[in-house]
C-alpha cells in the first residue's frame, strides 16, 4: 500500500501544478503575440494561429458559433460543430469575451499542469519520491512540440488529459489496499475513469474504444495479479475479488463511450479529412468467417481509417509506406513490427536535417531533434527501468496501456507529424518511467555514499578520533 502524500509534498505538487500552467500561458502570449505576429509573419494566419494547420480551422467554426450564440442564444451552441469539439469548447470563450485564440491560454494551461500532476503521480507509484517524479515529468510540460496545443488550438490537451486520468484511475484500481475497505480513493477511481473516457470521447471518439480494448488487456495482468496475492494471504480473498470485478465491469460500464468509437460499418469518420470522408473510401476487407464480429469490425475500421488518412493527405511531406494498406488481419499482423518501430523511433535521424514542405514544418524537424535524442536515451535506459520494477504491477499496466495505444495509432496514421503529436502521451510517460529510473538509481548512490564510513589516516586505528569515528559508525 502506498501511503498518501505529506503536507509539504502536497504544497511541492500545488507549486509544480502553477510553475505548468504560469509556463503555458507565459509561452503561449510569447507566441500568439509576438514570435507569430512579428518574428515569423509568414506562418501567422493573422491571429497567432500557425498556417496549414487545424488550429485556424476550429477558430473560425468557433467565431462563426459565437456569433449565432450572441443572435440566437445559448440554444445555438453545439459541442462539435461540423466534428470539431475544439471549436465548440473555443466558442463558449468567444461568445462571453473577446473572439481571439488568447483567451483560451488559461484553459490550456489548466489541461497540461492537471496531465502533468497526473503524470507526476503516476510515476510516484514507481519511484516513491514526489521529487525525483516531477523532474522525470518535466520534459513532458516543456517539450517544444507540446506547444503545438498547448500555444494553438488543437484536441490534444484534452485527449492526453482524458488519457491520464484513464491510466492513474486503472494503477488505483489494480491496488485494493489503497481504497478497500475505506472506499475513497475507490470512487476517485471510478470518477477519473469516466471522466477519461469522456473526454477522449468528447473530442476523439475512436480514442475511447482504444482505451476500453487496451484497458481490457491491462485486466489480463491486473486480475491474475490480484488472484494470486490472495491464494498468497499477501490480501484477503474478498478484497481480490471485488478489485477484480470491479476493474472489468468498469471497463464494460464504458461501452457507453467507445460504442460510436467505430463508426457505420466499421469506419469511423472522426478526424477524418473532409473528402475521404464524404466519400466514404474503404479497402476491400477479407472477412474472415472464424472471426467474432465485434473484433473484425474493429480491424476493418484500423484499415478504412488507414486508407482514409493516406487518400485523404496524400500530398502530405512526412508520409510514411504509403503503399502499405491492409486488406486482412494477417495484413495488419505483418506490419505490426515496423508499426512499433515507427512509433517508437520516428522521425528517424536521416530525416532530422531533411527540408520541411514549409519553414515552419522545417523548424519543426529541428526542434525534434533534441526531444528526439532524449526519446532515443530513454529507450536505452527503459530495460533497466523494467528490470528495476519488475515486480510492481504497476509497471506492466503502464506498458501495456501505452505500448496498446502507440501500436494503434502507428497501424493507422501513416503521417510522421500526425503521429509525432498524437503518441505524445505515451511516449513521454514512457520516458518519464525511465527518468525516474535513473533519478532513483543516482539518488540510491547518493545515500549509499553519505552512509559509507570515512577512512581517517593515521598510524594506528586507536586514539579518542577513531573511537568517535566507531561509535559513529554503530549510531
Amino acid at each position: 500500500m502506498i501511503s498518501g502524500p505529506t503536507n509539504a509534498a502536497r504544497r511541492r505538487l500545488l507549486l509544480f501544478w502553477l510553475a505548468c500552467a504560469a509556463y503555458v500561458v507565459a509561452t503561449g502570449l510569447v507566441i500568439q503575440l509576438f514570435l507569430l505576429p512579428r518574428v515569423f509573419p509568414s506562418w501567422d494566419t493573422g491571429n497567432g494561429l500557425l498556417v496549414r494547420t487545424d488550429s485556424p480551422r476550429f477558430h473560425r467554426l468557433a467565431v462563426e458559433m459565437a456569433d449565432r450564440i450572441r443572435d440566437q442564444g445559448w440554444s445555438a451552441w453545439e459541442l462539435r460543430p461540423e466534428g470539431q469539439a475544439p471549436a465548440g469548447m473555443a466558442a463558449i470563450f468567444y461568445a462571453v469575451g473577446p473572439a481571439q485564440p488568447w483567451v483560451l491560454l488559461p484553459l490550456n494551461a489548466v489541461l497540461h499542469a492537471t496531465a502533468a500532476v497526473l503524470l507526476v503521480a503516476i510515476l510516484q507509484r514507481l519511484v516513491r519520491d514526489d521529487r525525483w517524479a516531477m523532474l522525470a515529468a518535466v520534459p513532458f510540460v516543456i517539450f517544444p512540440s507540446a506547444l503545438r496545443w498547448t500555444a494553438q488550438i488543437h484536441k490534444d490537451g484534452v485527449t492526453i488529459l482524458g488519457f491520464t486520468m484513464f491510466a492513474y484511475a486503472l494503477l488505483l484500481v489494480g491496488d485494493p489496499s489503497s481504497w478497500y475497505p475505506r472506499w475513497r480513493r475507490g470512487l476517485q477511481a471510478l470518477l477519473l475513469v469516466f471522466l477519461g473516457m469522456g473526454l477522449t470521447w468528447a473530442y476523439r471518439s475512436y480514442m475511447s474504444l482504444m482505451l476500453q480494448i487496451v484497458g481490457l488487456a491491462a485486466m489480463g495482468i491486473v486480475v491474475p495479479h490480484l488472484l494470486m496475492a490472495a491464494r498468497r494471504r499477501t490480501i484477503p480473498a474478498s478484497r481480490a475479488w471485488i478489485a477484480a470485478a470491479l476493474g472489468v465491469g468498469l471497463l464494460g460500464a464504458t461501452t457507453v463511450f467507445s460504442r460510436s468509437g467505430i463508426g457505420q460499418a466499421g469506419l469511423s469518420d472522426d478526424d477524418l479529412p473532409p473528402q475521404a470522408a464524404s466519400s466514404r473510401q474503404r479497402v476491400a476487407w477479407q472477412t474472415e468467417p472464424w472471426m467474432p464480429e465485434p473484433l473484425n469490425q474493429v480491424l476493418r475500421s484500423v484499415a478504412n481509417r488507414r486508407h482514409g488518412l493516406l487518400t485523404g493527405y496524400s500530398e502530405a511531406g512526412s508520409n510514411i509506406d504509403v503503399d502499405v494498406d491492409f486488406r486482412s488481419y494477417a495484413d495488419i499482423l505483418a506490419y505490426l513490427p515496423r508499426a512499433m518501430q515507427i512509433g517508437l523511433t520516428a522521425p528517424f535521424p536521416s530525416e532530422w536535417l531533411a527540408p520541411g514542405t514549409l519553414p515552419s514544418t522545417t523548424l519543426m524537424r529541428r526542434a525534434a531533434i533534441p526531444e528526439m535524442t532524449i526519446v532515443y536515451a530513454a529507450w536505452l535506459i527503459l530495460p533497466l527501468a523494467i528490470w528495476r520494477w519488475r515486480r510492481i504491477v504497476d509497471l506492466w499496466i503502464l506498458l501495456v496501456l501505452n505500448l496498446g495505444m502507440l501500436a494503434g495509432y502507428a497501424l493507422v496514421v501513416a503521417n510522421i507529424g500526425t503521429l509525432y503529436r498524437m503518441r505524445y502521451p505515451f511516449v513521454m510517460l514512457l520516458v518519464g518511467i525511465s527518468l525516474a529510473a535513473v533519478a532513483a538509481w543516482l539518488d540510491e548512490r547518493t545515500r549509499k555514499r553519505k552512509t559509507l564510513p570515512v577512512n581517517l589516516p593515521g598510524p594506528t586505528a586507536s586514539g579518542p578520533i577513531s573511537a568517535a569515528h566507531d561509535a559513529g559508525r554503530e549510531a
